[in-house]
C-alpha cells in the first residue's frame, strides 16, 4: 500500500509537468514547425490534451493497475521526449 501512495505521488508529480508542457503549448501557433502536412500541429495539440485527460482519468482510479499503467505511460512519454531531443 505504501508503495502504491509512493507511485501515485511520482504521478501526479509527472502528469502536473507534463499538463504544464501542454498548456504553455496550446497557445501556439501551428505554423513553423516545419511540417509538411498543413493542420499537423492542431492534430499534435489534440492528441496531447487527450493523452493527459487519460492519464488524470487512469491515475484517479482506486485500482493498482492503472497507476501503474499510468506510471509505464508518462515513463514512455519521457523516453520518447529524450529520444526527439537527442537526435
Amino acid at each position: 500500500m505504501f508503495l502504491l501512495k509512493i507511485i501515485a505521488t511520482i504521478n501526479w508529480a509527472l502528469i502536473s509537468t507534463y499538463a504544464a508542457g501542454v498548456l504553455w503549448i496550446l497557445p501556439q501557433q501551428g505554423s513553423g514547425t516545419g511540417h509538411e502536412m498543413s493542420g499537423v500541429g492542431s492534430l499534435i495539440k489534440g492528441v496531447a490534451v487527450f493523452l493527459l485527460i487519460v492519464l488524470i482519468g487512469l491515475n484517479w482510479l482506486p485500482y493498482a493497475w492503472t497507476k501503474i499503467v499510468v506510471l509505464l505511460i508518462e515513463v514512455l512519454l519521457l523516453l520518447l521526449l529524450y529520444y526527439f531531443f537527442t537526435n
